[in-house]
């Protein structure tokens, strides 16, 4: 992987600073959201799977009052209420008929008629002062023709434990006589076999007698609550029952959302616990989900940015070089960039510098070479005039020495006439210079041509 460095350093710090800034800011609003979403959406599942407990009491309410009802409407239990007592077989018949009832998780059945006669398994053995005493009269209360659901203890048979009887009034259709009393005794597997059919993996099933007492729950194993938690729990729930509130949800504290529904006609209460670990659960799961699209995003996002700026800097890139070598001498390196965008303009701006430049320094070279020439020249001309004069001065002196007057004049107007005529490197010259030129001239000519012609200069 290429280093990165210069404009793109610059240009992927800015894109990671953004990036983290609204990752974090939208990881904020999303977790807000989400979490009042995910409790939303975690407290409507476990409604709905609470309701359907509810529904399934009510079914297997439903259900028992109508085996009630086929009880009630039965031949056996219509003759077992007239005034005359039963014989052996029609006692038989009665028996039979109950130990055939199809109820579920059936433990056994308790039927005392209207003359206190009690019916029973042939296995089971109890008294009617048992039966008094065991309270299940007093639990069927004043009502006419309804089926009760009824979780006490087992005073009747003496057995360990709290056990669902299922009672109501027996009534003779035909003739007003007192009513019998029918119970049905079942055991725990009547509640589990209700939770099975909707309860969840995690969340904690219960079904509540009217009492607010623990009949069934799941998970019986690995979670347990404490008697505290069992005290508190039923607090609640006789709190609500006492208002009159069938259905709602509360928070108990240290455990988790208890989401309750009263059954109607039995009374029962089916309720369920979502833990407080399975909200963390849910959030945990939906933050880890949500890092993995951020990881995604990041990643995919540092790729295009690295892809995409070394498109964008590759042009500056050759610029910065081309300046590099431009500013050591070298002035033909130029720019080719075709991106479609302000970087050619100064390219082409660079290419025309470059061009500029070096014909500039070419002209700047040409016209040094020349000026050299012209001060050598000048140089040259200031010898040759000083040689020239030398010469003449020599020349007169030679002249003078001999004593040709004619001679000494000629020369001396030729070094006049020269003297002028050099101009000592000037272009303009004064008129009396010129003056002085032109007589030199005429003297010359005069000695030349032995004063031929006359001539007067003011």
């Amino acid at each position: 992987m290429k280093k990165i460095h210069g404009i793109q350093r610059i240009f992927l710090n800015y894109v990671l600073t953004l990036l983290t800034i609204a990752m974090a800011l939208s990881a904020v609003g999303i977790g807000i959201l989400l979490g009042k979403t995910v409790n939303q959406s975690t407290i409507s599942q476990y409604t709905y799977v609470n309701d359907r407990i509810a529904v399934l009491l009510e079914n297997e309410y439903d259900r028992t009052d109508t085996i009630m009802k086929h009880c009630l409407e039965s031949q056996e239990i219509q003759d077992s209420l007239r005034s005359r007592e039963s014989d052996n077989m029609e006692k038989e018949r009665l028996e039979l008929m109950l130990s055939y009832v199809d109820l579920k998780s059936l433990e056994t059945y308790l039927y005392v008629d209207n003359k206190e006669n009690l019916y029973l398994q042939a296995y089971r053995n109890t008294s009617y002062e048992k039966f008094l005493a065991s309270g299940l009269k007093e639990a069927l209360g004043d009502e006419y023709s309804k089926t009760c659901w009824i979780r006490t203890k087992d005073r009747v048979f003496d057995r360990e434990g709290s056990y669902l009887f299922i009672g109501r009034y027996m009534r003779n259709m035909e003739f007003h006589h007192e009513p019998g009393m029918l119970f049905f005794q079942v055991n725990e597997v009547f509640f589990q076999n209700i939770l099975k059919a909707s309860a969840q993996e995690d969340a904690i099933c219960m079904i509540l007698d009217p009492s607010g007492q623990l009949c069934s729950r799941t998970h019986r194993d690995s979670f347990a609550l404490s008697k505290k938690q069992k005290a508190n729990l039923c607090a609640k729930m006789e709190e609500y029952q006492s208002k009159g509130i069938s259905q709602a949800r509360f928070h108990l504290q240290g455990v988790g959302t208890v989401i309750f529904q009263t059954a109607a006609n039995s009374g029962f209460t089916a309720a369920t616990l979502i833990q407080d670990s399975i909200f963390y659960a849910v959030a945990v799961r939906n933050l880890l989900i949500l890092l993995g699209v951020y990881a995604v995003i990041a990643v995919m996002a540092v790729i295009c940015s690295v892809y995409f700026s070394r498109r964008f800097t590759k042009p500056v890139t050759q610029i910065s070089n081309a300046m590099k070598e431009f500013e050591s001498g070298d002035f033909s390196s130029t720019l080719q960039l075709q991106t479609n965008t302000e970087l050619d303009t100064i390219g082409n701006a660079f290419n025309n510098m470059v061009k500029n430049i070096e014909q500039l320094v070419q002209e700047v070279k040409e016209n040094e070479q020349a000026l050299r020439r012209s001060e050598l020249s000048s140089l040259m001309y200031q010898i040759n005039p000083h040689f020239l004069y030398n010469t003449l001065d020599t020349i007169y002196m030679l002249a003078r020495i001999n004593k040709e007057e004619v001679t000494m004049k000629m020369i001396q107007a030729l070094s006049k006439f020269m003297k002028v005529s050099l101009s000592k490197g000037s272009d303009v010259i004064p008129v009396s210079d010129e003056l002085e030129h032109i007589k030199s001239y005429m003297e010359i000519q005069k000695i030349r041509n032995n004063d031929l012609f006359q001539y007067e200069i003011e």
